[in-house]
Parts: structure tokens; sequence; C-alpha cells
């Protein structure tokens, strides 16, 4: 958390270490209104491999550059930000568990609701990675569902689901050293997927249910919401620099100019024809993650698009021809203006002021993301 001269409010910082780019982003808090976004700085970057950083040393160059323009441009010396964390070792888990409610006159207590989450946590950490979400989904007392907060009611036996998101102790401990080894502290840990969908999904879209595709440059991201609460987070291991890579070798074109022709409003009939079967097997891929879910033939608000791959032409009809839903594009207004990129690009760095602001409040308890990393650093 940052002050400087000209805000009234506290800053946050969101640091997004991408495929292509560095991003980051000041923010300032403001009660009862969204985020209100005082700078971005980003810096090119070529180090991960499927959003799993590779070269320490230059991550580290592109993160300092990219905070040092956010700095310039805000005004402010930056310290601290929440990180982005994605990669094909994440994992999602939804787990049951109960307990016995203690009290001899059957109250639940915060207690009681401790217990029950203690023992999910035991029984996901027997080989399932470090713990960067913990997510309860709702309690259930003496079989009544659909409870989100079971404190004060009378009952027995206290259940609850809990959505988990796990993930390489190593991939996050190097997540935490590009930071830090560039001056910046991580204040905490958000999915790339649930940071976008804080910048870009609206309430009533998580209500009615919708499906969050976020089209990075080395990987797809997806985050599925029904009824307001997260129902699956996933990755593809394939993104924007895949479809460069396949324009640059079917047209026999440098990478660069198979780039500037990839970002182009209209493609020759060829190279459509290479980017649609590129883009299509990653919303088949999309498919074959959400198919198990019974949620997913409920999702009301359908599809919605987002990061520099939704940017790309025909991209929406795409989506809807092979998942069978409304698709639309959206970005993080907020971040209009602000940075050369298209903000569609920042839906992640944005999401990531949206998210630490989130976690800062009052209400909410100190984060278990902060809690895991501190016994790993």
């Amino acid at each position: 958390m940052l002050r400087f001269a000209a805000a009234k409010n506290p800053l946050f910082v969101g640091l997004d270490i991408g495929a292509t780019k560095i991003a980051v982003v000041v923010g300032e808090a403001r009660p009862g209104a969204e985020p209100r976004i005082l700078s971005v700085g980003c810096a090119p970057h070529a180090g991960p491999v499927q959003a799993e950083v590779v070269d320490m040393g230059q991550t580290v160059h592109a993160v300092r550059e990219a905070v040092e323009k956010a700095e310039h441009a805000a005004g402010v010396a930056i310290q601290s930000a929440f990180v982005s964390l994605a990669g094909t070792h994440v994992r999602t888990h939804v787990t049951r568990s109960a307990v016995a409610v203690s009290r001899a006159d059957a109250e639940i207590t915060r207690k009681d609701v401790e217990r029950a989450l203690d023992l999910s946590r035991q029984a996901l950490r027997r080989g399932h990675g470090e713990i960067i979400h913990e997510i309860p989904l709702g309690f259930c007392v003496d079989g009544m569902t659909g409870i989100d907060d079971p404190v004060g009611l009378s009952g027995h036996l206290l259940e609850v689901r809990v959505f988990y998101a796990t993930g390489s102790a190593q991939a996050i401990r190097t997540i935490c050293r590009c930071a830090e080894k560039a001056g910046i502290a991580v204040a905490g840990i958000a999915l790339d997927p649930l940071a976008s969908a804080c910048a870009v999904l609206s309430e009533d879209e998580r209500d009615a249910g919708v499906l969050l595709i976020d089209i990075g440059g080395g990987a797809t991201d997806i985050a599925m919401y029904y009824q307001g609460k997260l129902c699956h987070t996933g990755v593809v291991g394939m993104g924007g620099k895949n479809a460069t890579r396949d324009m640059a070798i079917g047209m026999r074109l440098p990478p660069t100019q198979a780039e500037a022709l990839k970002c182009a409003p209209g493609h020759p009939v060829p190279a459509q024809a290479i980017l649609r079967a590129r883009m299509e097997e990653i919303f088949l891929t999309v498919s074959r993650q959400i198919q198990p879910f019974r949620e997913t033939p409920l999702l009301g608000a359908g599809i919605v698009l987002t990061g520099g791959g939704a940017l790309l032409h025909g991209v929406t009809n795409w989506a809807e021809n092979i998942l069978a839903m409304p698709a639309i594009c959206k970005h993080p207004a907020a971040a209009d203006k602000l940075s050369p990129l298209p903000a569609a690009t920042l839906s992640t760095s944005v999401g990531l002021v949206h998210y630490a602001i989130q976690s800062a409040t009052p209400a909410r308890k100190p984060s278990l993301c902060r809690r895991i990393m501190r016994a790993l650093l």
C-alpha cells in the first residue's frame, strides 16, 4: 500500500509477468467506486515458456524497466506489488469436509468454520502442491444448503465446499524472487484468470454464469463462474505466440512480419485459415476442460474474451462456433489511453489492483497465499 501527495486514498500496484510483456499498474482505492488507475508501465519480455519464467535475469531486467515507467508516470516510488501467477503447473480442486458443531447449545462459531476449512486443507496438501487460493463455495448445516456464512446459526453438522488453486512451490518462489530482485516486495499473489475476472467481469455476469477466456501471449487462462461463485480455473498451454509462429512458418515470413499480419484488421485467405486453425484448437481445448462441469450448460452470460488474443479479427465467431455460446470481448476501461498497448492486454495487471484492494479491506481475513509465501521464502 502506498500514498503520494496527489492521492487522497491508498495506492496499490499490480505486477503481471507475461510471456510477451511485463505490465505494472498503479491504482488508487476509492471507497464505494472502481479504483482510479494512475499509471501503466510496460516492458517487452520474452522470458516465460507457457507462462512460466525460465530466464531470471531477463525477467528481472524487464520488471525494473516496467516499474520505472509506472513510477515516473504516477510520481510515486513503488515498493511492493501484487503479482500474477500462471502456468501449466497450476491445478484446481473442489473439496468437501464436515465437522460436528462444538458448542453444547449447537450454535456455530467461527472456530467451527476454521476447523472445517483446516480439515479441507489437510486432505488437500498431500501431493497437491502449495495452496494459492482458498475460496469457500458454500456451507451446509444439517442438510440445509446455500449458506454463505453459517456463524450464529444452529445445527449439529457443518459441511463446507471449498475451491482450491494449487501450484508448484518452485514456480511460486521463482516469481517472488523475480520481483524481489527487481526491488519489489511481494504483497500477495493471484492467479491470472482471477485477476482478469476482477477487471472485466460484472457481478451480473458472475451471477448469471460466465466463462472468461483470457488469451495471452504464451498461454490462455480460463475462469468459470456460476451463481456468483467460482467453479473452475484452468490454463491452455497455447496463446498468441503460437499463432504468430504458425503464420511465420505457413506464410514464410519473419516473426515480426507475422506478428504484424496477425494483428492487422483483415487477413489474406491463407493467413486467416492459419490463424483460425490455431484459435479453434485453443477453444477446443477449453471446451474439453469445461465439459465435465455440470454448470457449463447453464452459463447465461456466455463467454467473455479478453487479453491480446481477444483483439484478433474473427475471434468471437470462432469462440461461439466451438463453444456454442455467445461471446463478447471486454477490456478494463480504466486503463484506456494510459498505455500505447490496447487495454485488453492489461486485464490481468489492472485486475491485480482490484484484487489487492479487495484483499486489504477490513472485512477480509489475511490472505492465505500471503501466509504460504512467508513459509516458502
